[in-house]
């Protein structure tokens, strides 16, 4: 499970002034595609960047991204 938070300010207006609002749903349903990549420095400490892919609902709230992950095997 991940969790999005995202603000689209949707002027440019400064100074920022709230006019209008819509109450959206408090869940939505997307998916979420990683490929990664394990990469071992030792025996105990593993380095796995990645790259996602994901969208929430529509097409329209996709996104790319990029990470990397470290863990460490006791």
């Amino acid at each position: 499970m991940d969790f999005y938070l995202a603000w689209k300010q949707k002027d440019n207006e400064f100074p920022y002034q709230m006019k209008s609002y819509d109450v959206e749903s408090i869940i939505k349903i997307g998916f979420l595609t990683k490929v990664s990549k394990v990469i071992s420095l030792n025996e105990q400490l593993v380095l796995e960047p990645e790259i996602r892919f994901g969208s929430v609902q529509t097409l329209d709230e996709a996104g790319l991204g990029l990470g990397i992950g470290g863990k460490y095997r006791f």
